[in-house]
């Protein structure tokens, strides 16, 4: 995972969202269609990257984007690639 994506998981654990997760293979990438993964429970920064680093290695051959949540408003605050296959 790149320095950036683990910034973006601090900043947005310091600020109380809870981070999340989805992906796409190939085409579903091409048509916008991401499928939903998990919502992670964790608030500690080790445990939530451990977990990261797991979905990614799960999906090595999709696309997975971070999202960041807040969860007062049950908004996305943010969203990013951090995975693209290959």
């Amino acid at each position: 995972m790149s320095t950036e994506a683990v910034a973006q998981v601090r900043q947005h654990l310091r600020l109380g969202h809870r981070v999340g997760l989805e992906y796409a293979d190939p085409r579903r990438f091409k048509a916008g269609s991401w499928q939903s993964g998990p919502t992670l429970a964790a608030t500690q920064e080790a445990e939530v990257l451990a977990q990261i680093e797991q979905f990614l290695a799960q999906h090595s051959g999709d696309y997975v984007r971070l999202l960041g949540i807040d969860p007062r408003a049950k908004l996305r605050q943010f969203e990013q690639v951090i995975q693209t296959p290959g």
